[in-house]
């Protein structure tokens, strides 16, 4: 793991009043490190102030009970720091530039390589499995206290962003702080069934909407599917539902391919691209070229539309990318 900068530590030791955020439409590792540190800094005597732009979603909802979540609109120039978590630019938070406005100095705690390193204090371990494995050695290492529900927010996060330890970016180290974290009383099987056993009619309806519309690409190595906003509707289902559905873990476990690809059009016409890959291929490069980011195995982009003309710029680019990625395995 890469050691914490001390002035880093520095400013949030020194700081009593701290806000905490993350990304849009958080996943498990935005949700645990963001409620996972709270936590922890609240048991540390500092006052904790949670904020997201959009809202969580429901199924990391129990990681937020008796939490009072701000919204951009709410905020006040009252913090010492803004902590923002699991994002690799500013603008991926939803506050930019109401964060700037706050007048605080910013740290940037994050785990993936497309970091364009916008923070004052930054803090990027391409190394770690998840930004809850980071935060883990972050809250250890400073000594401030761990709980079983502090343990519970960032097993949560490290164990969905690592897709249950099977990512590439799965280490000895990642087995550990899951053995550790274990060793704070958390019902870890509780954990999971939230989190694979607890879908609604409405999540497995979207899934069966992408499972009945996915294509295959470049000699199957690509598996693609277009979820359109008036298709989800017809279902009662809203665009949200693809995130808690589980379609891009669908996708991917196809035999034959290599990356997945959903596009998933909202209400507003806003089209979201999550990419999921395997075997090395990084997806990583393909988000950054339409200003997106994450990491190797799993990435996401988004555009403002139209639908068919995003979705034939980001095919091209992944099957470019494919052609490639086969052609140097099978020279090796």
């Amino acid at each position: 793991m890469k050691p914490f900068d001390s002035d880093l530590i520095h400013a949030i030791e020194n700081a009593d009043s701290i806000l905490l955020t993350s990304h849009l439409h958080p996943d498990g590792d935005a949700a645990g490190s963001v409620t996972g540190l709270a936590k922890s800094l609240r048991l540390a005597g500092k006052r904790i102030t949670i904020a997201w732009a959009g809202s969580i979603g429901g199924r990391f909802e129990f990681l937020f009970e008796n939490e009072t979540v701000l919204a951009p609109e709410d905020l006040k120039p009252e913090y010492d720091l803004a902590i923002i978590l699991d994002i690799g630019s500013e603008e991926r938070s939803g506050f930019a530039p109401k964060i700037r406005e706050l007048g605080c100095p910013l740290v940037n705690i994050d785990h993936h390589g497309t970091n364009d390193g916008f923070a004052d204090y930054d803090h990027v371990d391409t190394r770690a499995s998840s930004t809850c494995e980071a935060v883990y050695h972050l809250i250890k290492n400073a000594g401030w206290p761990i709980d079983t529900s502090v343990a519970e927010s960032l097993y949560t996060g490290l164990v969905t962003d690592s897709r249950h330890f099977q990512n590439e970016g799965v280490t000895a180290e990642t087995f550990l702080t899951a053995a550790e974290l274990k060793g704070y009383d958390i019902d870890a099987g509780t954990i999971i069934r939230r989190l694979v056993q607890n879908r609604s009619k409405l999540d497995l309806r979207v899934l069966g909407l992408a499972l009945s519309v996915f294509e295959m690409r470049c000699d199957d190595r690509i598996a693609m599917a277009v979820l359109r906003y008036k298709d989800i509707r017809k279902l009662g289902a809203t665009w949200r539902h693809a995130w808690s559905g589980g379609v891009f873990g669908y996708l991917i476990s196809l035999e034959s391919a290599l990356v997945s690809v959903t596009f998933i059009e909202s209400d507003t016409g806003k089209i979201f691209c999550e990419l999921r890959s395997k075997m090395g291929f990084d997806v990583s490069k393909i988000a950054s070229m339409f200003n997106g980011g994450g990491h190797p195995g799993a990435s996401g982009c988004s555009s403002d539309g139209p639908i068919d003309e995003f979705v034939d710029k980001v095919i091209f680019e992944i099957e470019k990318q494919v052609v490639l990625f086969c052609g140097r395995a099978a020279t090796t």
